[in-house]
């Protein structure tokens, strides 16, 4: 096999190996109209007012998109534009959609008390024991149910290879479906022990369907959640994380090795003060290397050369607001900055959202193609 005959799959185990593929492969997710409507050949995408996975002509022109440019992506459904529109769930979380981004936008508590009955609740049995998982049924994981997405997602992106296992530490899914930072802060100071056994039954709902549903044969990669840093630096101490996150994230990567499987963990912000730690948890890769904390693909590779950086193509100002030069100008230098390793695969440093610039987006992709060779 000739290196320039490399499938989307072998080029990223490839890479993962330590072995140099045919050019740098490319992991991005698209939220941008004008880029999804341009790679799909369509004059404008249509918004979508489901959740469920089927075939619209949103969902098709994403998946032509995806197929013609990138070689690695996740999240799908959030890459199809939406319905504006609020939602209350029945326990009175209110989520707001607008046509490219959603969020939590109101919790049913008035006090830090009202927020610990609900977790108690929870923990009781008394909220659906896995509501925070569509894939769950009788409070066991829905492995057929699983696959047949995974199938219908393949069929929507063609060859690319997509991150199937995307396990949430149980921080993460704290604050993203409950609390809310202030609210976790609060939370952890008034009810350790409750927040403990909590977090503890969180993360036991990820091992027992990341064990269940992890499959090499659907993908080579697992992404594992867990946003701990911001641009300014950590959110919490790194004693905080040592105790509460690395030891889950830990087991979490020894399940997705088991399996036969890589395991990047994604986090933004600046990791520097904890790369290590990261490291010593076994994670084969990170993203999304955000460049403009000052975390670049050079310093990552230069402290822990063995480690694939994951993106690291600045989405908070070079894409929305350079020029195609700039773009393909830092396109090589990020290529540079893998230096002699091969551990790259190049991404924007969050996503191809809607502020990034058509042009600068397609100057990114055809010099990844060309560079990287």
């Amino acid at each position: 096999m000739s290196r320039e005959e490399m499938t989307k799959r072998e080029r990223i185990c490839a890479v993962f190996r330590g072995e140099r593929p045919d050019r740098v492969p490319v992991a991005d997710v698209f939220t941008n109209e004008a880029v999804i409507a341009h790679y799909a050949g369509e004059e404008s995408i249509p918004a979508q007012d489901h959740t469920e996975l089927r075939l619209t002509p949103a969902l098709a022109a994403t998946g032509r998109a995806i197929q013609r440019t990138l070689d690695l992506t996740m999240a799908l459904m959030t890459q199809v534009p939406q319905v504006p529109r609020d939602e209350r769930n029945p326990y009175g979380f209110v989520y707001h959609y607008e046509r490219w981004t959603s969020w939590l936008s109101q919790r049913p508590f008035q006090s830090v008390r009202d927020m610990a009955r609900y977790i108690e609740r929870d923990l009781h049995g008394e909220i659906e024991p896995w509501a925070s998982y569509a894939l769950y049924r009788d409070g066991e994981p829905d492995v057929d149910q699983f696959r047949r997405n995974a199938a219908f997602i393949q069929s929507v992106i063609g060859d690319t290879v997509y991150c199937f296992s995307t396990p949430s530490l149980a921080f993460n899914t704290a604050l993203t479906t409950v609390t809310g930072l202030d609210g976790f802060i609060y939370l952890l100071a008034d009810y350790p022990e409750l927040t403990g056994e909590w977090l503890e039954m969180l993360h036991e709902r990820e091992v027992r369907f990341l064990r269940a549903t992890a499959d090499p044969e659907l993908s080579p990669v697992a992404l594992i959640y867990g946003d701990i840093a911001g641009k300014n630096g950590l959110f919490f101490p790194p004693a905080f994380l040592r105790r509460w996150l690395f030891p889950q994230l830990r087991e979490l990567v020894q399940i997705v090795h088991d399996a036969g499987m890589y395991a990047i963990y994604h986090s933004d912000g600046n990791l520097l003060p904890v790369l290590g730690d990261l490291v010593a948890c076994g994670i084969d890769g990170l993203n999304p290397v955000e460049a403009h904390t000052g975390m670049t693909i050079a310093e990552v590779h230069a402290r822990e050369p063995r480690l694939v950086t994951v993106g690291g193509l600045d989405a908070t100002w070079l894409l929305p607001f350079g020029t195609p030069d700039e773009v393909r100008a830092a396109v090589r230098e990020a290529i540079r900055g893998g230096g002699a390793s091969p551990r790259l695969i190049l991404g924007s440093s969050t996503e191809i959202h809607q502020g990034c610039r058509l042009e600068n987006v397609t100057a990114y992709l055809e010099e990844a193609r060309s560079a990287g060779r």
